[in-house]
Parts: C-alpha cells; sequence; structure tokens
C-alpha cells in the first residue's frame, strides 16, 4: 500500500515538472546595458485655435485712408511680439493678421464725417495655410517711430514703458500674463532678429508710448474714434477722412 501511494506521489512531481517545463515563459525586454527604460512624459499639447478674449499686438502694414479705400480692400497688420503659451511660441512676432474693409464714407462739405468699418478675419503662420480668426480693434495708437527707421532695425520699447518681445497671456489651457508692465516675463527686454538689444531710445522725434492690455479706444491720434460691433471695428472722424498712417499700433482682441 505505502509503495502504490509513494509510487503516485513520484508519477504526479513527473507530472508537474514536465509540465512547467513545457509552458511558455515571458522573457523581459533586453534593454540595452547601461541604459534604463526612459519614464513616460507628458508633452504640452498646444492650441489648434487662439481662445476669444486673447490680446494680439500688432502694427498697420500698410496706411488707410478713407478718401482712397473701397469695400473689400485688403487690410493687413503684422504682430509685434511673440505670443506664448507655456514658454512655447504659438504665435511668432510677424506673424500676419489679415482683414477688409467692409464700409467706407468720406469727408465732404456737405457731409464732413468721415467713417472706415474694418474686419480682421485671418492669420497666416508662416509655412502654414491662413487660419481663420475674428479679431476686433480694442485700441489704435500712433506708431512708435518713423516706417524708415522700423525698415531698417525695428526697435521696442523698454520692457518698463510697455510691450515688447515676447508675451504669454492666459487663455489656451494655460496661464495667461499681458505684456504690461510688471508682469513681463523674464526674458525681457528681447533682442532683436540679430540677437543684440534692440535700441530703446531711437532717432526718432516720437515720443509715443506703446499700447498696453488696458489700451482702449483712440489714442494720440486727433479727430478720430473707436467703435465695435460684433467683428466689426470703426474708425470715425467728425472733421476729415479717417486716415492711418503704416506702422499704427494696434491692440487687437480676439471674440
Amino acid at each position: 500500500m505505502k509503495r502504490i501511494a509513494l509510487s503516485l506521489l513520484v508519477s504526479a512531481v513527473l507530472a508537474a515538472i514536465a509540465w512547467a517545463q513545457g509552458a511558455p515563459q515571458q522573457v523581459p525586454a533586453a534593454t540595452p546595458q547601461g541604459t534604463t527604460s526612459p519614464a513616460p512624459t507628458t508633452q504640452t499639447k498646444l492650441p489648434s485655435q487662439i481662445p476669444g478674449g486673447t490680446i494680439i499686438y500688432a502694427d498697420l502694414s500698410k496706411s488707410i485712408d478713407a478718401k482712397k479705400a473701397k469695400v473689400g480692400d485688403p487690410v493687413e497688420a503684422k504682430t509685434t511680439v511673440d505670443l506664448l503659451f507655456h514658454g512655447q511660441i504659438v504665435v511668432p512676432r510677424d506673424t500676419k493678421i489679415t482683414g477688409h474693409v467692409t464700409a467706407v464714407k468720406t469727408h465732404t462739405k456737405e457731409s464732413p464725417n468721415s467713417m472706415l468699418a474694418i474686419v480682421f478675419d485671418h492669420i497666416l503662420k508662416k509655412g502654414a495655410p491662413a487660419e481663420p480668426l475674428q479679431a476686433t480693434i480694442q485700441a489704435i495708437g500712433r506708431p512708435l517711430q518713423t516706417a524708415a527707421a522700423f525698415a531698417e532695425n525695428r526697435p521696442f520699447p523698454d520692457a518698463t514703458s510697455g510691450v515688447s518681445g515676447s508675451v504669454e497671456q492666459e487663455g489656451m489651457g494655460g496661464p495667461i500674463r499681458t505684456g504690461s508692465a510688471g508682469s513681463m516675463p523674464s526674458t525681457f527686454p528681447p533682442s532683436d532678429r540679430s540677437g543684440s538689444r534692440p535700441d530703446v531710445n531711437p532717432p526718432s522725434s516720437s515720443t509715443v508710448a506703446p499700447l498696453g492690455p488696458s489700451s482702449k479706444g483712440v489714442i494720440g491720434i486727433k479727430e478720430l474714434s473707436l467703435s465695435v460691433s460684433a467683428e466689426t471695428s470703426t474708425i470715425n472722424s467728425a472733421t476729415s477722412n479717417v486716415h492711418l498712417d503704416n506702422w499704427t499700433q494696434l491692440v487687437l482682441r480676439v471674440q
């Protein structure tokens, strides 16, 4: 009896060993010697669209005059600072923002008031197709200096006096810091395209201050006023034809 039990026990042990040897085994993936598997990282996802309320600083690329303008004429501005999201540039400086004239009224002796209505509706990033953008004009200001000086080496004001360089804004899923004095990123004041610090006192007679996020209406340009309705920005003059020089400062607000 004992022999039979012992024989059964030995048979069971041998069967278990044979099954274990025949079972598939999982082998861990080989890692090169001296290296460790990289830890999973989370990559910041850049926003596909600029959210409403975002402030964009731009300059008018070409002068506009109600005496010459026609409905449908193109209007173009270029951003003057980089728009950042978590330290990454989502709208580079010199990005084109385009629109068109939607209404115009010229000054005459019989009807001295003049009007020019503009819609900004697209943004053109380099190397990418035009993207829809609905933005109105929050503020208009005189050019910071003459177009000739801008064309050669366009300077920006010092960070303590307003906006320059890069602006990180909230919206787009992260914190937004607008370009007002005291809230500038640590990279201010910026460098120009050659990497050197821009001239904060350009050789110009202009003493115009740069517009900031709280700027509203028409600043420093006599006889003009600004009104906004839906997506349309309207510049009015009670005494002469509406005229905006090239490099006129614009504060745009995305709708």
